[in-house]
């Protein structure tokens, strides 16, 4: 009888800094991901990149006061206070880690129906370590552009942050189909589609939800 191939084993991953990875994902997301795709990974693992933009996204939301305009000056520069920006921060950073659990197990899924092959941390892995990267640089424009708009408060600039927006959402689609492709071993069409679906299903929740709350504020009229 014929021997059965055995799978192959994923090694162990290397030690690597987090900026070099996340620099490789975004110079070069095709080697980079199947990199490291031969590597094992753990959701544990992987959840320090979205800590650490979880991190950043509670300082620059700190820093621009979204918060802190809401409560006294003097409550927040107490102890009490201080420990209430920790334990925020916290909170961001546990909340960032679910999410992207959350929404790769729903994308997970879909590849699945689709003929995907990969497994669920590996594929959290790979969205992990571009995804964490391009949160980090969305709210350093977000915080800095609005600080630039602030003193002459002009359209151009406003228009400018749109479009680099709209790039980064762009691009963000791209990395998490070729990470999809790299992973699941399928084609680019049913990596799009991967994300196209439940984005669309999203989508047209969240108009019937509009609509009946519309609907609802009109009968009360």
């Amino acid at each position: 009888m014929p021997r059965r191939s055995r799978p192959k084993r994923r090694r162990a991953p290397k030690r690597e800094f987090f900026l070099d990875v996340w620099a490789d994902a975004l110079k070069n997301p095709a080697k980079a991901f199947k990199d490291q795709s031969r590597s094992r990974h753990t959701l544990l693992m992987s959840s320090g990149h979205l800590a650490i933009s979880g991190l950043v996204a509670a300082i620059f939301m700190i820093a621009s006061g979204h918060i802190g305009s809401y409560l006294p000056l003097m409550y927040i520069e107490s102890l009490l206070g201080q420990l209430f920006w920790i334990l925020l921060a916290v909170a961001i950073m546990i909340g960032s880690i679910i999410g992207w659990l959350v929404i790769s197990g729903i994308i997970y899924l879909f590849a699945r129906l689709l003929g995907g092959r990969g497994s669920y941390a590996q594929q959290s892995h790979l969205i992990a370590i571009y995804a964490a990267p391009l949160s980090i640089i969305s709210n350093f424009i977000t915080y800095f552009g609005g600080l630039a708009a602030m003193p002459i408060n002009i359209t151009p600039i406003t228009v400018v942050l749109s479009v680099i927006s709209t790039i980064l959402l762009m691009y963000w689609a791209f990395l998490l189909t070729v990470a999809l492709r790299t992973e699941h071993k399928y084609s680019a069409e049913a990596a799009v589609m991967t994300w196209l679906i439940p984005l669309f299903v999203a989508f047209v929740f969240v108009g019937i939800a509009i609509s009946a709350i519309s609907l609802a504020s009109f009968a009360h009229l």
